[in-house]
């Protein structure tokens, strides 16, 4: 009996032991997505940015499940769609979207990795580590700071969802490799379904279907060729249904085709296709002897990801590998790749973990790096779905813990403790454009791209100097800079002079710009027209200029009429002209695609309140209002004043006055609301207050607006005033003093009547 319950004490260890090993993968993986949030949560309200302008469009995010045509990246493109009906254009919600994305996509890369570590094939050699192992990618993948280009960078939940379907197809593959029948089939579908989804995300994930046969040779297979061959049957059939759909719709063949052309002139600079970057025009010798060095790079920021050493876009100024040995670490960089490639073959039985994960990283890599010959060389976004290889193999070190008495579950906790505040670090560059863009200059002073977003983002927030200095750089160096880039500099040039009020300048440049003097062989787009026509007719219309500058921004309209600014421009010109009704338009389709936008609010506020409909006029500045910024003074004084009135008009005096010091505390030297809060005061039966604010005003009437009436009926509420508080000689002066200036102006007519009873009780 003693016996017994000794080796019962003895099992409720290993139970408990159990029940922690079981749960306490959740809980750090749990723990790690809260620190994910919070090294991401400063960055959401970043900027958009490169191709976030195109895909995160209000008018193209209207239309997208408008048709189901199928198109590559349409998954990714539905998602916008989703995030755009759910918060409209609130970016923080896109980006937070992808937060919780990268977040799933994290736990996919946990069980892809836990699935293939308790396969029967590796489970007598990794099973016991199979949890520690496991949460170590997954939190490598979570919170390392390169994955920042990716979960920041808007438009690349393209690569984020790619990688979190291919995880998913490859983890249902693995399922039918150990069912049989009905349940088999089941799983192939689920694992096709996922693996069109991840291609109609990115187009990469394609590279992640010729890993397949690896994955199941080495793991499902165990290294049986007998066993391999069994099932190649529907693993032939599962990769020639999905390349079918891969040659189909990215036009494989046709792309095949051109990289083939690229090859057979290696000595001869790349033509310029639709997926080549912008300046690109190095030979294919020298891209592929460039790429060796890039991707070396790659690994290195992933060994050691050191946040001052990542940069967001360095693709037009990395330094080019002219030959195998220009620079020299083209030659060790090669070498060094080699090595990874031969040692992850060579001991592929002896490391399998290691030789994966390398092989998955480089083949997964190599279609943007690679094949893809023109591609933007340098992007750190490309690391998502292969490194998911290289944190499979440093994390398959673990199992050797054991050995060198390392206490795993707090090595993974402190190194993802590192990583979460390197990624914080990191994120810093992403609170605002004008520091994610100067980031990425000092770090690439010779990139053009980065140059012209700088100058952009510094013209934006008032930096004109800076901006200044910047373009005058670039022209020296005009010479060396591609067509495109040029135009995009003088266009910048031209938006300095105009917001610096050198119109003359900078209609010139945009003249210029329009007649392809300045420019040679751009052919520009409707939309770069549009945007030339309207600089030039917002300069003229801030010049005064406002029948000539509506001539321009029409034409600007006809090219482009889904822009919000120009709507609003043709809107303030057509108010200037008087012409009331169609500024009303051209502000109403500025709110209709543009509802973060404050001014069409407050304009169309403006036309109601004209017109005597007070309570849309109210209704539409309370919306202004709202979504005006806490800095914009000047307007937030505007529509104070404007509810003010409107509230003063229907009989709410409280909350009339209540606003009309709103207006003050705004701007505490305009005079006017101290004119309306006296005579509320004087109604109210408060002659005391109201003389405070009176006075007040008139201490202002330096700054009285000539023919404002309320600057005449100062003199008037004084009267009434000093009468209420029986000061029969201020009354009498104040009130013959407004009847003078009032003449027989028919504004005044009924308080001309009053001040004259006023007049004649004083004289009794």
């Amino acid at each position: 009996m003693s016996k017994k319950k000794s080796v019962q004490k003895e099992q409720v260890p290993d139970s408990k032991n159990q029940r922690i090993t079981r749960f306490l993968p959740l809980f750090i993986l749990s723990f790690a997505s809260v620190l994910t949030i919070l090294a991401y949560i400063r960055s959401l309200n970043g900027p958009l940015v490169l191709d976030d302008s195109i895909f995160i469009d209000q008018g193209r995010l209207q239309h997208v499940l408008d048709s189901f045509r199928v198109r590559m990246r349409k998954v990714a493109e539905i998602s916008f769609a989703f995030n755009y009906m759910i918060s409209g254009m609130s970016i923080p919600w896109f980006r937070a979207t992808n937060i919780v994305l990268h977040i799933l996509t994290s736990m996919m890369a946990f069980y892809f990795t836990y699935l293939t570590l308790t396969m029967p094939s590796m489970k007598d050699r990794f099973g016991k580590s199979s949890p520690v192992i496991s949460t170590a990618v997954a939190l490598l993948f979570m919170l390392h700071p390169i994955q920042t280009a990716t979960v920041n960078y808007v438009t690349q939940r393209m690569a984020l969802m790619a990688a979190m379907f291919s995880f998913s197809g490859v983890i249902l593959y693995a399922k039918a490799g150990f069912n049989r029948g009905k349940k088999a089939l089941l799983y192939y579908a689920l694992s096709a379904v996922s693996f069109v989804f991840a291609l109609f995300s990115k187009e990469n994930a394609v590279m992640v279907l010729l890993m397949l046969p690896v994955y199941d040779y080495m793991f499902i297979s165990a290294f049986r060729w007998t066993e391999f061959i069994k099932k190649f049957k529907p693993l032939s059939i599962l990769l020639v249904v999905l390349g079918v759909i891969v040659a189909y719709y990215m036009r494989a063949v046709g792309f095949i085709e051109k990289i083939i052309g690229i090859l057979s002139n290696p000595d001869q600079p790349i033509v310029s296709y639709k997926w080549a970057g912008i300046g690109i025009d190095w030979t294919a010798i020298e891209y592929l002897f460039t790429e060796l060095r890039i991707v070396s790079r790659y690994i290195f920021l992933i060994l050691f990801p050191n946040p001052s050493s990542m940069v967001f876009d360095y693709s037009n100024a990395y330094p080019v590998s002219k030959s195998l040995f220009n620079p020299v670490s083209t030659l060790f960089s090669l070498l060094f790749l080699s090595v990874l490639f031969l040692f992850s073959v060579r001991y592929i039985k002896k490391f399998p973990l290691i030789s994966f994960g390398i092989l998955w990283y480089l083949v997964t890599i190599s279609l943007e790096s690679f094949i893809a010959l023109g591609l933007d060389p340098y992007f750190e976004h490309r690391n998502y779905l292969p490194g998911l290889g290289l944190f499979i193999a440093f994390a398959s070190f673990l199992v050797y813990g054991d050995k060198f008495r390392i206490k795993k579950w707090i090595l993974i906790s402190v190194v993802a403790s590192l990583l979460c505040i390197m990624t914080f670090m990191r994120n810093g560059v992403w609170t605002e454009e004008y520091i994610l863009w100067k980031d990425a200059y000092d770090k690439a002073p010779t990139n053009p791209r980065a140059l012209i977003a700088l100058s952009s983002a510094c013209i934006k927030e008032g930096k004109y100097r800076e901006a200044e200095e910047l373009l005058e750089g670039a022209r020296k160096t005009q010479s060396s800079i591609n067509e495109e880039f040029k135009f995009s500099i003088l266009s910048n040039q031209a938006s300095l002079y105009q917001a610096t009020g050198r119109m003359t300048e900078a209609v010139i440049i945009a003249k210029d710009l329009l007649s392809g003097e300045s420019i040679k062989n751009v052919q520009l787009s409707k939309m770069q027209i549009s945007n030339l026509t309207f600089m030039i007719g917002e300069t003229l219309r801030e010049e005064g200029k406002v029948a000539e500058a509506k001539e321009y921004l029409l034409k600007a309209y006809a090219l482009n009429k889904r822009n919000p600014s120009l709507l609003i421009s043709l809107g303030f010109a057509s108010k200037s002209l008087g012409e009331m009704d169609e500024a009303e338009k051209y502000f109403r389709s500025a709110n209709e695609i543009s509802p973060t936008q404050f001014i069409p609010y407050i304009e169309l506020g403006d036309i109601y309140f004209v017109k005597g409909d007070l309570n849309e006029a109210e209704r539409l500045y309370k919306d202004g209002l709202a979504r005006a910024p806490v800095s914009f003074k000047e307007i937030q004084k505007k529509v104070y004043q404007h509810l003010a009135q409107i509230k003063l008009a229907k009989g709410e005096t409280a909350e009339s006055a209540e606003l009309f010091k709103k207006v003050i505390e705004n701007d505490p030297g305009f005079y006017a609301p101290y004119i309306f809060l006296g005579d509320i005061y004087l109604r109210s039966g408060n002659p005391d207050q109201a003389l405070f604010y009176l006075e007040k005003a008139l201490s202002l009437r330096d700054t009285f607006v000539k023919g404002d009436p309320n600057a005449k009926l100062v003199y008037f509420h004084l009267g009434m005033v000093y009468s209420k508080k029986g000061d029969k000689q201020l009354a009498k002066k104040n009130l013959q003093l407004f009847m003078s200036l009032a003449g027989s102006n028919e504004t005044f007519v009924s308080y001309v009547e009053k001040a004259k009873e006023k007049l004649a009780q004083i004289n009794e």
